[in-house]
């Protein structure tokens, strides 16, 4: 628990939750919210063992949780967005933020000579860590300008600027040996210089976690200032916060996170005091569009998606090709399928269509995010239903009684039903004889509560009785009962059981035990 904030120095983790859990706050650790469906209910996947080497205790490994709110309170954060240039999969290439969580939550410095590229203010701060933790830290930025007190900050730092500069060619084949940096002139991009590095982080802007909006139905809109989509209107009680609603200062983040929980409040009758949630955006200068880095030669290796290796090109070929609708798009290439659900390239990947089409971002629109938001193991979905336990068992009335009698037992449908009661260890033929010559002399008692019951009502009744039972059901009287036999579309008998006629247009009809749930299917 803890956000971005488990990114920073010195930040503690366990006394925020401690306090919350002194304040009656139930705190899930491990726990990811995949799915939001109806009714404010949220499906929810605990990690149990899954960071354990050997579990001896016999918990499961995930548990599967579904919850159902009165209230819920969205604070997804955002994800950092690359950017596309050639041989942008060389390994040492990562998000800027990637690397400061590496540092600051692992004790891991990813690089000694580093290159960020970016077209916003967020990795100035991690650039600035990155330098004291003992690396030589190199910033190419996309913009033309920024504030006086960023680029004095980062001169005070050691760290060397170079704007109005892009990423245009990683060097190296199994690690980075430098980095071809770019000018764009108006019509395309240059190269300029070459940087010798040992990493290379990005930075192409934050895009709103919006996925568990989708699984509602809300359709995400652009923001034209901050370059990402934010969360749309919402019709249910479900309040956004933070970085997900497209807020990026951490104190206002904070105060949105104060709001929403005073929103909360207020919508199941509690008394609150006044609130307010701070505006979209917080960076002192503002981001420049920077989604795709074009290389002047005849092949290009620009990924957009890296789970799936989609290239800037395969996209322009799904164009090409005329799959321009956005969810075409993704079908065609594979661009933001699967676990991915437009994570990764998503916005890179509509920017560039929107190019090909002569559009803006919003024309084109962006894909429907899917259930589940991280992968659920479908393990965690049966839970305790497997085994004997995958079917509930259904007993009858006498169940016991037949137990008790020594009754062999097979199981019919759901049903568990007395097979035959063998005496002295004899056989099941000869079990068979002995019962068969008692009911014959004597009585016998048949217990038929686990057959299929079904009503059937309307003033179609008989007729759909006629079309589903070979034995016709017009003439059959008020009160009296028919047996029927039920065949396949082979013309093989599938079921068999009794109707009765209770009045003109409704009937109760029986089944077989074992095909109950075919029939009504």
């Amino acid at each position: 628990i803890g956000g971005e904030k488990l990114a920073e120095n010195n930040f503690n983790g366990e006394n925020l939750t401690s306090t919350l859990a002194n304040s009656g706050v139930r705190i899930m650790t491990r726990t990811t919210a995949f799915g939001l469906y109806d009714n404010c209910v949220v499906g929810l996947l605990e990690r149990v063992n899954d960071h354990v080497f050997s579990n001896n205790d016999h918990s499961p490994r995930q548990r599967f949780w579904t919850i159902r709110a009165k209230h819920i309170i969205l604070g997804t954060g955002s994800l950092e967005s690359h950017i596309a240039f050639n041989n942008n999969d060389v390994p040492g290439m990562m998000t800027a933020n990637a690397a400061k969580h590496y540092l600051n939550r692992y004790g891991v410095l990813s690089g000694q000579e580093i290159v960020i590229s970016t077209n916003n203010d967020s990795v100035y701060a991690t650039a600035n860590e990155l330098t004291k933790a003992g690396s030589k830290v190199h910033i190419i930025d996309a913009r033309n300008t920024i504030s006086q007190d960023i680029t004095e900050s980062a001169k005070k730092s050691g760290i060397e600027v170079s704007l109005g500069t892009t990423p245009f060619n990683i060097n190296g084949r199994k690690k980075i040996d430098s980095l071809d940096v770019a000018e764009h002139d108006g019509q395309k991009y240059n190269k300029v210089n070459q940087i010798k590095c040992d990493l290379v982080l990005v930075s192409g802007g934050w895009s709103p976690v919006v996925h568990l909006l989708s699984h509602r139905g809300v359709r995400p809109i652009w923001d034209p200032v901050n370059l990402c989509f934010l969360p749309n209107e919402i019709q249910e009680p479900i309040t956004v916060t933070g970085s997900a609603s497209g807020i990026w200062n951490t104190d206002d983040c904070v105060k949105s996170g104060v709001a929403a929980g005073l929103k909360a409040a207020q919508s199941l009758g509690v008394k609150t005091i006044n609130y307010s949630f701070p505006k979209p955006g917080g960076w002192t200068n503002p981001i420049s569009p920077l989604y795709e880095v074009g290389y002047n030669k005849n092949y290009s290796k620009s990924f957009v998606d890296f789970q799936h290796d989609v290239k800037c090109d395969d996209v322009r070929l799904a164009h090409r090709e005329g799959f321009i609708s956005v969810e075409h798009l993704k079908r065609y290439t594979t661009l933001g399928m699967a676990n991915d659900q437009g994570k990764m390239g998503n916005i890179i990947g509509l920017a560039l269509m929107a190019e090909l089409l002569n559009k803006q971002i919003p024309e084109v629109g962006t894909t429907v995010f899917r259930p589940p938001y991280t992968p659920i193991s479908i393990g965690a979905l049966a839970g305790r239903n497997v085994g004997k336990h995958f079917r509930p068992l259904r007993a009858t009335p006498t169940h016991q009684w037949n137990l008790d009698h020594g009754a062999i037992m097979i199981e019919a449908g759901l049903y568990q039903r007395p097979w035959y009661f063998p005496v002295d260890k004899e056989s099941l033929s000869d079990a068979y004889i002995r019962e068969a010559t008692v009911v014959r002399k004597t009585v016998g008692l048949s217990d038929v509560s686990s057959l299929g019951k079904i009503a059937v009502q309307g003033p179609d009744a008989t007729e759909f009785l006629n079309r589903i039972y070979t034995n016709p059901f017009a003439k059959v009287a008020i009160g009296k009962t028919r047996y029927g036999i039920m065949l396949r579309d082979d013309g093989i008998v599938m079921d068999d059981g009794t109707s009765w006629r209770l009045s003109e247009d409704e009937y109760f009809m029986t089944t077989s035990t074992a095909q109950a749930a075919r029939v009504m299917a």
